[in-house]
């Protein structure tokens, strides 16, 4: 039994080595991340339905969009009426 859980042991870091390996990335084509803090408590519903309507009401592009691109100045404008600060981008 001691071998089966070794054996075990390997393969799951073999598999947490390989998922948290990263590559290389040209920052051109990365997708922004954001952080938005609500200024009042919110569900996760709640942040998805403000996200989403967001994203539908200024068109921006979830791939390849600058925080200068109008469409995103929009997007920032729409979550920060409804209560939200972009803390990170």
């Amino acid at each position: 039994m001691g071998t089966k859980i070794k054996t075990l042991v390997s393969v799951s870091l073999a598999f947490l080595v390989v998922g948290c390996a990263s590559t290389p990335t040209n920052e051109s084509t990365m997708s922004p991340t954001h952080k938005w803090v609500p200024s009042e408590s919110v569900t996760r519903a709640e942040y998805n339905w403000d996200h989403s309507n967001c994203i539908d009401a200024s068109q921006v592009e979830v791939d390849g969009t600058t925080r200068s691109d109008p469409t995103f100045v929009a997007y920032q404008e729409c979550m920060s009426e409804r209560g939200y600060t972009l803390a990170t981008y």
